[in-house]
C-alpha cells in the first residue's frame, strides 16, 4: 500500500484498517516512510481525528516499538499518572512525588517540549546533575529505592513514540507543527523576542526572521 493513498484518506475522513495503521507507522520507525509523509498524515490526523479502532492500534503499535520494563521485581502497587500537558508542570512534579510519599509506586514516563516552557524532562534536566536517562535496571532499583522515577522514551522504551515526539519538535521548530497547526509557534518567538530585548543587540530582528513575519507576536 502506498503512504500517500493513507494519507489522502485520512484527509478525506475516512477510517484507516489497523493493517495499514501498522503498515503507516512501523515503516516510519524503520525509515521507509520520510519525515515530510508522516508529517502531513499528523496534520490530517489532526483536523479529522481517529476513530477507537484506529487508535487503539496505533496505542499498540507505540507499546510493541521497544522493549516493556518489568516491574515485578518492585514491590508495592504500581500506578500511572498521565496529564494532557500545558504550561508550567503543574500535576507531574507535585502529585508524583505526593503519590510516592503515600507509599505508591510511580514509573513515570515523562514527555519533552510540551507547548512554550518545555516538558517535565526538561525542566527536570535542567538541574545540574539530575539525569532522566535510565536503563530499565536503573529504572527499576530507582522504583524499589524512592517509589518514584522520571525517565522518558528511548532507543529501548518507546523509540516509536520518541521518534513521533522529535518530528513534532522539528516540524515546530521550522514554524509548521503537525499536531498544532503552528499555533506554539507565535508564543514561542514571543517570548525569545522579550529575552532578546532585555539584552541582545539584533535578537529581535533574528526572532522576526524566525517566525516567519507573525506580526501578531510584536503588537502585543
Amino acid at each position: 500500500m502506498r503512504t500517500v493513498d493513507l494519507i489522502q484518506r485520512k484527509r478525506d475522513g475516512k477510517e484507516l484498517t489497523p493493517e495499514e495503521i501498522v503498515s503507516l507507522v512501523e515503516g516510519y520507525a524503520a525509515g521507509k516512510v520520510p519525515d515530510c509523509q508522516m508529517s502531513a498524515f499528523l496534520m490530517a490526523v489532526f483536523f479529522t481525528g481517529l476513530g477507537d479502532r484506529e487508535l487503539a492500534t496505533l496505542t499498540d503499535c507505540l507499546l510493541r516499538s521497544g522493549s516493556k520494563v518489568d516491574l515485578s521485581s518492585v514491590p508495592g502497587v504500581k500506578v500511572d499518572k498521565y496529564s494532557t500537558g500545558g504550561v508550567g508542570d503543574k500535576t507531574s512534579l507535585i502529585a508524583a512525588p505526593l503519590g510516592g510519599f503515600r507509599g505508591v509506586v510511580l514509573p513515570m514516563t515523562s514527555s519533552r517540549a510540551l507547548g512554550c516552557t518545555g516538558g517535565t524532562l526538561d525542566k527536570l534536566e535542567s538541574i545540574p546533575g539530575l539525569r532522566t536517562d535510565f536503563s530499565p535496571e536503573e529504572n527499576c532499583a530507582q522504583l524499589a529505592r524512592c517509589g518514584l522515577s522520571y525517565s522518558g522514551q528511548s532507543a529501548e522504551i518507546a523509540p516509536l513514540d520518541r521518534k513521533l515526539h522529535a518530528l513534532r519538535e522539528t516540524s515546530r521548530h521550522r514554524g509548521v507543527d503537525p499536531t498544532a497547526g503552528r499555533l506554539d509557534h507565535v508564543p514561542e518567538a514571543r517570548r525569545r523576542a522579550g529575552r532578546n530585548r532585555a539584552g541582545r543587540q539584533g535578537g529581535l530582528r533574528r526572532d522576526r526572521e524566525e517566525a516567519g513575519g507573525c506580526a501578531a507576536a510584536w503588537r502585543k
